[in-house]
């Protein structure tokens, strides 16, 4: 009798390849099964899921000047609140060539020497205390020529608040100073300008006011001339410089207004020639 064929027997590490293919097979089939419902739960973010975002103006830390704290909201009342506490400014002499000069703050506008956004027409008001008007365009790009401190503009998110709101106001100011570092003297590139022009008598500038501004350190302004916006909008790069009524010619004191007035001189204080005073004065209420 023939026996039958023997079969040979695997050995143990015959069966290991195959016992570890075995549970990788097992594994995956299960990771399969499980992964739909993984998938779908990591799409689909809870209900207080708030998705990342830059950190808010709000947040970031910044030292709250008093006298900011306390303002009230924006309106009127803070603009008189504003108002009743500007510092008086100081002026400097640049000139504009051809023997005119004319005298300009040496800083835009401060109340207990933090930097205060106003609506134009209050702007004027203070400018009337002190014997001064807005600047024109021409003003503008002449006072950053004859600045000795420059410093560079610094646009701000300031989104979910507003633009006025005080938190902002203080940390653009802690920027500003950061940038001034101490130094004096004839300062500009901090911010806009609300400005005075031809403009400003025709009906268009109804409820307007018109800035420009803000020049990099290269000279390019980042605000051209603008209307966009109401007679009571004010931001935290909204400032007010002043330039005195009082001029000088070949050293005399003059009256600005007859600078404006003669066709030799306006072109170096506006660069469309020569302004009625009507055209450099805002409506002040």
């Amino acid at each position: 009798r023939q026996d039958p064929p023997l079969i040979p027997m695997p050995r143990d590490d015959d069966t290991l390849p195959l016992f570890v293919a075995g549970v990788a097979l097992v594994t995956g089939a299960v990771a399969w099964a499980l992964w739909p419902k993984q998938a779908e739960a990591s799409a689909m973010p809870p209900r207080s899921y708030v998705p990342p975002s830059p950190r808010a103006p709000s947040e970031a830390p910044v030292s709250m000047p008093a006298f900011l704290a306390a303002a009230p909201p924006a309106g009127a009342a803070r603009e008189r609140y504003f108002e009743a506490a500007v510092d008086a400014p100081t002026f400097v002499r640049i000139p504009l060539g051809q023997g005119v000069e004319v005298a300009v703050s040496t800083d835009y506008l401060t109340a207990q020497g933090v930097h205060i956004p106003l609506w134009p027409s209050t702007a004027q008001r203070i400018a009337d205390r002190f014997g001064a008007m807005l600047p024109t365009k021409a003003l503008v790009d002449a006072i950053w020529r004859a600045a000795v401190v420059k410093i560079e503009p610094h646009p701000m998110d300031y989104r979910p608040l507003s633009g006025d709101d005080v938190r902002i106001i203080a940390q653009h100011e802690a920027i500003v100073d950061a940038q001034v570092a101490g130094r004096t003297g004839l300062t500009d590139g901090g911010f806009k300008n609300y400005i005075v022009g031809r403009s400003l008598t025709t009906p268009a500038a109804v409820g307007k006011q018109f800035l420009y501004g803000w020049h990099r350190l290269s000279g390019v302004p980042i605000q051209p001339v603008f209307a966009g916006h109401s007679a009571r909008f004010s931001d935290y790069a909204a400032g007010t410089r002043l330039v005195s009524r009082t001029a000088y010619l070949n050293g005399q004191p003059v009256a600005i207004e007859s600078l404006f007035a003669d066709p030799r001189y306006a072109p170096l204080l506006n660069e469309s020639g020569m302004l009625t005073p009507a055209m450099l004065v805002y409506p002040r209420s």
